[in-house]
């Protein structure tokens, strides 16, 4: 996906009580120094270790992690069954998924926030981290109880809801000196019977214990000496935990694997990077081809199927030393959720020169076509159009193949922001394109008004101009193969409503700043997202009018979450910019008004004012 901007960053040293380790925790510091001529190393598989404290691969002599969370537990047992997970979409008290169910849509199944009384909400309680750097955390809430992660490590946070109080909160031990893209990032966790479970920078799955923040098991999956790290949160399907890796902008081979969420051993691994699907046939460059897989994917439980985004392939913008459509990268590939055998794929931009990806999540809804109504997958892509595709299996009269992408698939797609130029590949002197290579829409996840059919989508304005030239690959080395610049003066930022059935634009909102903030819908009308100015906004789903907002001090570029305690409603988002900044011209503006808003660390919580 994105070339990380460079962060600078320093050792920062926790002090533990005497029952836990000492750790050492470093943030990334994604330095992109320009490889130096040398052979290609092999491509040799990371061996796995089932946990931490012994022998670990590639990140030298490792701090044992902490066996217990500091803090106390939280009061009640938890336990969160596959019934509550399947059901999650149609309950407005729990905000058990990643995307709010399995299905991807955000929406948020109750009207007790409305057009009517939203300009009511009031922040309720505020909660800071302590770790001031990109907080992309997708607040997790079962019966009261609040999930959250930082940046570096991560940190992970076991919080009341109803006030904000900690209960526990678990360190994940660093080693230094790691090669990040794109920043020190976390997304969250994921939920699922009494555990939850995360994901490192370094490469590691966690299992906690849900209630007192225990260590239950440990599993290294990739490489940070080849800079694969992990940054989202994981899925978690019927004793199932899914993962991927992150990393392509260092020339890893991607994957998706899931684990056994009782013991973290592999149940099934499936390769992101097809060596027979687009790629030279020496194999050279698919064993180094990207397909990042760092965005959450969605399931369809009646077909028992995983639909996962995967990144962009690896030189991000120099398509020389990789002819071909370069599969799976760009693409949603279908799995089935038991085995991970592949049942189809689609590639939304071949032979990808400028790290448009295709990581963006697929929402799963059914919409009339032709007055059929058909099963699809909606998504808006970082290369400037909002997909709607048919993801019915196997679909009479037409073939899925392992090799060619399924394009007759595509029943319509959008544009929300400007295309220009499209499908022009770098040239030394340089060549302008829109979008630039931050989207279009980032990785941030649309929500969908399920009465209207309606999705919501945060956009990016802005074009760029891409300067090709060839980078030699050195393994754990940044391997860009191109450099842009964004053209700030003319970007701005989109909200953009899109009819599903019919790909119209409803009515699009223009901000100053790039929109990098995912949204939620609520049953009431009412739609939430965020800016990079801090504003986190409320519109009403008909007209797009602002009907209410909040200045939260800092860059949004996390995605709300919605819950009920007492027959209350709360609203919750994390609030502080990060990430790629410089994918949408945070770096070297000197209003900043493009980049917007500042780092921060803040979790809000709104509830509606009670004058009692």
């Amino acid at each position: 996906m994105r070339p990380s901007g460079r962060f600078g960053r320093r050792l920062l040293v926790w002090a533990m009580a005497s029952l836990l380790l000492a750790a050492c925790t470093s943030k990334g510091t994604g330095t992109q120094n320009q490889p130096v001529e040398t052979t290609a190393p092999g491509t040799d598989e990371v061996a796995e270790t089932p946990q931490p404290g012994g022998d670990e691969v590639g990140t030298g002599a490792l701090l044992e992690p902490p066996k217990t969370a500091d803090g106390v537990p939280v009061p009640v047992e938890v336990f969160v069954s596959d019934e509550e997970l399947l059901s999650a979409g149609k309950q407005a008290v729990n905000w058990l998924h990643y995307h709010g169910s399995y299905e991807g849509t955000r929406y948020w199944p109750s009207d007790a926030i409305n057009k009517q009384n939203v300009k009511r909400l009031v922040p309720k309680w505020i909660y800071q981290t302590g770790i001031v750097d990109g907080f992309e955390t997708q607040p997790i809430v079962w019966n009261g109880i609040m999930y959250i992660t930082t940046s570096n490590g991560p940190h992970v946070i076991a919080l009341d809801a109803r006030t904000g109080q900690k209960y526990w909160e678990y360190t994940w031990p660093m080693p230094p000196g790691l090669q990040l893209c794109c920043g020190p990032v976390n997304r969250g966790v994921a939920i699922g019977g009494d555990q939850i479970f995360f994901q490192t920078l370094d490469a590691h799955v966690v299992a906690l214990d849900a209630r007192t923040g225990k260590l239950n098991w440990a599993r290294q999956l990739g490489d940070p000496k080849k800079a694969e790290s992990m940054t989202a949160a994981p899925l978690y399907y019927k004793g199932k935990v899914i993962v991927g890796i992150s990393g392509a902008e260092y020339g890893i081979s991607g994957w998706i694997q899931a684990l056994d969420a009782k013991t973290g051993e592999t149940i099934w691994k499936f390769n992101t990077i097809n060596p027979k699907a687009g790629w030279p046939e020496d194999g050279e460059a698919a064993s180094r081809g990207g397909g990042s897989t760092w965005v959450t994917g969605t399931v369809d439980p009646e077909t028992n199927t995983l639909y996962w985004g995967i990144g962009n392939p690896s030189p991000d913008f120099d398509g020389s030393v990789r002819p071909g459509h370069n599969g799976y990268t760009d693409s949603v590939v279908a799995l089935d959720v038991d085995t991970g055998e592949l049942k189809w794929w689609h590639q939304v931009t071949p032979h990808d020169q400028w790290d448009y990806d295709g990581v963006n999540v697929r929402a799963l809804l059914t919409v009339n076509v032709n007055g059929t109504p058909t099963p699809v997958l909606a998504h808006a892509d970082r290369n400037g159009y909002f997909y709607v595709i048919d993801r019915r299996y196997p679909v009479e009269g037409k073939e899925d193949s392992p090799i060619v992408s399924s394009d007759w698939r595509v029943l319509h797609k959008t544009p929300f922001v400007r295309i220009e130029n499209a499908g022009a590949a770098p040239t030394p002197e340089g060549v302008r394109v829109c979008p630039g290579p931050s989207g279009g829409s980032e990785w941030v996840a649309p929500s969908y008004d399920l009465k209207t059919m309606t999705a919501f989508v945060s956009g990016i304005d802005m074009c760029a101009i891409f300067r090709s030239h060839t980078w030699n690959f050195v393994q754990g080395r940044a391997y860009w193969g191109s450099a842009f610049t964004p053209e700030v003066e003319n970007a701005s930022g989109t909200f953009t409503a899109i009819d599903v059935a019919t790909g119209k634009i409803k009515w699009q909102y223009r901000s100053e700043a790039p929109m990098v903030a995912g949204s939620l819908t609520t049953a009431g009308g009412v739609t939430f997202t965020g800016e990079q100015n801090g504003w986190f906004l409320a519109f009403d789903n008909d007209t797009g009018e602002i009907l209410w907002r909040f200045q939260t001090g800092a860059g949004i570029h996390a995605q709300p979450s919605a819950f009920m305690i007492d027959g209350k409603p709360y609203i919750a988002v994390a609030s502080g910019n990060g990430g790629w900044v410089a994918g949408f011209g945070a770096v070297g503006h000197p209003e900043q008004r493009v980049s917007g808003g500042q780092l921060g660390d803040a979790l809000i919580v709104f509830g509606l004012f009670d004058e009692e």
